[in-house]
């Protein structure tokens, strides 16, 4: 698996995603607006997107991860926990941030 920034051409296939996991793809503009701030980061198995994760920095300047999804079928092979080991290693360390919905019981 490689961790890689997102390009403009994975907007389209991270759309994708977040439509299927969360039904909507009211967030397009988000994930395109991340990824031309070169804030979003995609797990790619065999060239696939299997996962992506999208952070800022407007918590108090400090790095936030505002999503973070994976393919449900790729769920469960630590491609989560690759993205998010991939941004404590380019972040400061002891300052990043999440938070997450109590709808996502397994976090």
């Amino acid at each position: 698996m490689q961790i890689e920034v997102a390009q403009q051409i994975d907007i389209d296939v991270m759309v994708a995603l977040d439509a299927l996991v969360s039904g909507s793809s009211r967030r397009r503009h988000l994930i395109t607006e991340t990824v031309e701030q070169h804030h979003g980061y995609v797990a790619r198995q065999e060239n696939r997107i299997v996962g992506f994760l999208l952070m800022h920095q407007h918590f108090f300047e400090l790095p936030f991860i505002e999503l973070l999804m994976v393919y449900p079928p790729f769920r469960r092979q630590r491609i989560a926990t690759a993205l998010m080991q991939h941004i404590e290693t380019i972040s400061t360390p002891g300052k990043l941030f999440t938070s997450t919905n109590l709808s996502n019981k397994p976090m």
